[in-house]
């Protein structure tokens, strides 16, 4: 999608910033005000027309990644209901595999598969990872609580939840 918009800024914008530049250079020749302001009024517009894919090229991928950490963190915030089934199915000695994983999923989750240790393993949807990788929440079971560890199985460091980053 970068490659393609900066095609087309290529073939629509330099032509457009050349064909300004030639005639603020024109323009400059006269020595009255007006001619002035308009070369450098065409000037200005050369710089933007060609400043405008730089900085596209550099902003487009960084919100791509910042949507795809977004979403990531969104499927991390659907997912807490299981923490609390979890916790739940454990303090009534319940079998963690027969807790309900449907209404937990959505258009970020392709799949949830809940472990017997209660190890809840998140496939995430090709919106965010197109190899559908996922990642792992695994609980430690205390006597007084619970606390859960987050670990990625491919799914590269820097579209996870801070928490998931160790």
């Amino acid at each position: 999608m970068v490659n393609g918009t900066l095609g087309i800024a290529a073939v629509i914008f330099f032509p457009i910033a050349l064909v300004a530049a030639l005639i603020a250079i024109f323009v400059t020749d006269n020595k009255s005000k007006k001619n002035f302001f308009i070369a450098y009024l065409l000037k200005f517009v050369v710089v933007l027309i060609l400043l405008i894919p730089i900085l596209a090229a550099i902003a487009l991928p960084a919100y791509q990644d910042y949507i795809k950490r977004s979403k990531t963190a969104q499927t991390m915030a659907e997912v807490s209901g299981i923490k609390t089934e979890i916790a739940e199915a454990y303090l009534k000695g319940e079998p963690f595999t027969q807790i309900d994983t449907e209404p937990f999923k959505s258009n970020n989750i392709k799949d949830i598969e809940i472990q017997e240790n209660g190890t809840v393993v998140i496939t995430v949807s090709e919106k965010i990872d197109p190899q559908m990788r996922s990642f792992t929440l695994t609980p430690q079971f205390n006597e007084h609580n619970m606390q859960w560890q987050c670990s990625s199985n491919g799914l590269p460091l820097k579209y996870l939840p801070q928490e998931c980053r160790q």
